[in-house]
């Protein structure tokens, strides 16, 4: 398909095992890329592990094919994408002396107390900030108006 993407002016990649971080950069930036469905989760959660944007690999994904989908979404779904282990880190002063920040916002969200941060609707299983729970959150994540859509990423801290 290399000659047709090249004549349509599109760059075409594909992601392998053992591609060094930049070589998935340059793949997944391509216009279309390919990639098996293990591939691209592992490169989802080893980018949701990431200190910095600059070491994540995948970037915004506008449309998928999937091939045998069936097999995709109800075969491989019974198998779970696991990544255990432990992470090097860099000494004081590097950039990983920053708790990363999904795991302080599951500290702060512990935090919050029932009834007094939220309510819990137990009929249809939905959680409501209260006035004070929306201050502490907006607070948290330094922001003026958490429903604001501005406010829709908030990893940038």
């Amino acid at each position: 398909m290399r000659p047709i993407f090249d004549f349509l002016g599109l760059t075409a990649h594909c992601v392998q095992e053992g591609m060094s971080v930049p070589e998935r950069q340059k793949a997944y930036g391509a216009d279309v890329t390919w990639v098996t469905a293990t591939e691209a989760g592992f490169d989802f959660l080893r980018d949701n592990l990431c200190y910095d944007e600059a070491s994540c690999v995948q970037r915004a994904f506008n449309y998928a094919i999937i091939d045998e989908a069936d097999s995709i979404l109800i075969d491989e779904a019974r198998i779970p994408l696991v990544i255990a282990g432990i992470r090097e880190t860099e000494d004081a002063g590097g950039p990983f002396d920053k708790e990363h920040s999904t795991i302080r916002l599951a500290r702060f969200i512990e935090s919050l107390r029932k009834n007094d941060d939220y309510e819990f609707d137990d009929y249809a299983r939905n959680i409501y900030l209260t006035e004070k729970g929306l201050e502490r959150v907006e607070d948290f994540l330094q922001c003026r108006n958490l429903y604001n859509t501005e406010n829709g990423n908030f990893f940038n801290w």
